[in-house]
């Protein structure tokens, strides 16, 4: 009931000195209430033998420094978990049949005797279990695919993992190499690809890089990578849109070298989400049309960061950090520095400069004025 698989006792001295010291207890309690005066019945003599004798042994227990040990076993079935890629990508037409591929590797998955030890996963731009109630969101409609969600899906699950399979075309569109990722773990991971292994000449727009936090009424850059194969030397046009308007656009030639980062100047008028999008214009002999766009969302704010500098007096640490912050067009930086109790070096309602700040550092703030 209780799954132990041993237990011991262990004792700070030998333990035939524990059971002669037991003996002589349970004797001297005995011989102490053999004969009592008044003369008691047999049963109170009973108890106040047990209650006599339990003392002296709780008192034995303490030198003696008892250690119980207790062994249970706990059986981890091993697990493994299959991956299915869930992205746009898998629709392409190559005369291989991807979709189809992944559904019928599906169906003989669950007919299998692994099926019992599996479980089963989609991914794309984020990973999603996969169970036999929910098969529809197998639906290949993922924007992008992100190796690095399958990895980190699998630190967090916290079970007896055998082996990891991935069962995709291996376009990475979005997220870092996820090699070191993998061998971190130190789980077996296989492999399937699905699709026509044969290079096609295609040029495809990749990762998109730009500032986490853009404001209005800033130019910010954005950054994206071509990639090409069997087009190199040629001239195409790269756009960036925003709803769909050109809002910059570059000529580029095309490396040798198959890849080539293209920068764009943008400038939000309005704060806001904003729909953008990098396009590569069409080139005669490309494969497919449909990874020629990559479509994004970034949130322009409508002010800077405020920042609060709170500082408990003037020092060379207040002037250095503040300095420091300046130097981020991005931030508007303003101090309260504390020279006696309720007086501060800066003019203003210190009330009103704290409530309106998104984010404060303390300098040797609160202190003994404060």
């Amino acid at each position: 009931m209780f799954n132990f698989e041993s237990l011991h006792l262990s004792l700070a001295y030998p333990s035939y000195l524990f059971i002669i010291a037991l003996l002589l207890i349970a004797g001297y309690a005995f011989y102490v209430y053999r004969y009592t005066v008044p003369m008691l019945p047999a049963g109170r003599k009973s108890f106040l033998v047990f209650l006599r004798s339990a003392a002296l042994i709780l008192l034995l227990f303490v030198f003696f420094e008892p250690i119980l040990s207790v062994t249970t076993r706990t059986i981890l079935k091993p697990l493994n978990l299959i991956f299915l890629d869930n992205s746009r990508s898998m629709k392409i037409d190559d005369g291989t049949d991807r979709t189809g591929t992944i559904k019928d590797f599906t169906g003989d998955l669950e007919k299998s005797a692994i099926a019992d030890n599996s479980l089963l996963y989609i991914f794309g731009t984020n990973v999603k279990q996969l169970k036999p109630d929910s098969m529809n969101l197998l639906n290949f409609s993922e924007g992008g695919t992100n190796y690095n969600q399958i990895f980190s899906e699998v630190g967090k699950t916290g079970r007896n993992i055998s082996s990891i399979v991935i069962v995709s075309d291996g376009d990475i569109t979005e997220g870092s190499d996820p090699i070191y990722d993998a061998e971190k773990l130190g789980i077996p991971v296989y492999a399937i690809g699905v699709g026509d292994t044969t290079q096609r000449s295609d040029i495809s727009i990749k990762n998109v890089l730009y500032n986490q936090y853009i404001y209005a009424g800033t130019p910010t850059e954005i950054s994206a990578a071509v990639i090409n194969t069997g087009f190199a030397g040629r001239n195409i046009l790269v756009k960036l849109n925003e709803n769909n308007k050109t809002v910059d656009q570059k000529t580029v030639t095309l490396d040798k070298s198959g890849i080539q980062n293209v920068s764009f100047t943008f400038l939000p008028k309005q704060s806001g989400e904003k729909k953008l999008s990098v396009e590569a214009s069409e080139t005669a002999g490309e494969f497919t049309y449909s990874n020629n766009k990559k479509v994004f969302y970034i949130n322009v704010l409508s002010t800077k960061i405020k920042i609060l500098v709170l500082a408990g007096s003037p020092s060379s640490d207040l002037t250095f950090i503040k300095s420091s912050l300046n130097e981020d067009k991005n931030l508007d930086v303003k101090s309260l520095t504390q020279v006696a109790a309720g007086r501060f070096v800066e003019k203003g309602d210190p009330a009103k400069m704290i409530d309106s700040s998104d984010i404060y550092f303390l300098v040797g703030f609160p202190g003994a004025q404060t």
